[in-house]
């Protein structure tokens, strides 16, 4: 399975994960779930505003994520099952860990320029450092190791609903920050 592919193709990552919510979401057993592309790119469409290609799932396919199963069912339709569900849900889990470190370091880099009183506890400037993630390349390049470039490169393709969700994520973990809920002023 080849993790660096869907590092540099941000679309393909997405196919995976709506794919792997989709098959995972199916009440039936693991061995006997499948998809097919018109199924899927509702989904899809929900949840990233646009349609992907069919080939998309080939390309997964290819990549030893899916493996094409019986067409028996008769149409045009191709149909996908994971090729190792556990596995995918591994490599899903450590592609979006290694993506909440990496805005994590970008977070340690943008504090130390502020003078330590901000740096600490509840006078952190969260909302700034929130805009300053999602908006800037500089601060998510600076303080990172060569081998988590790809990473920044990958997070600013990302669609602003999901860097927002990755930068929150960061934000929890780097001292215990939650947003405000969307009732609050």
């Amino acid at each position: 399975m080849n993790t660096e592919l869907l590092l540099s193709e941000p679309e393909l990552h997405r196919v995976l994960r709506v794919c792997n919510d989709f098959l995972m979401a199916q009440p039936s057993l693991a061995e006997s779930r499948i998809v097919c592309y018109k199924w899927l790119v509702r989904a899809f469409e929900q949840r990233f505003g646009y349609r992907f290609h069919p080939s998309r799932l080939h390309q997964l396919a290819n990549l030893g994520y899916l493996s094409p199963e019986d067409t028996a069912r008769g149409g045009h339709r191709r149909y996908y099952k994971l090729r190792s569900p556990e596995m995918t849900a591994i490599v899903l889990n450590n592609l979006r860990q290694r993506l909440v470190h990496v805005v994590n370091e970008a977070a340690v880099q943008w504090c130390r320029g502020f003078p330590e009183q901000y740096r600490s506890g509840e006078l952190m400037n969260f909302p700034a450092l929130r805009e300053t993630l999602l908006a800037n390349r500089g601060v998510i390049n600076s303080g990172i190791s060569e081998n988590d470039k790809p990473l920044a490169r990958y997070f600013e393709e990302l669609e602003s609903k999901e860097k927002q969700e990755l930068v929150e994520e960061t934000l929890r973990i780097h001292r215990g920050y939650s947003p405000p809920s969307s009732s609050d002023p």
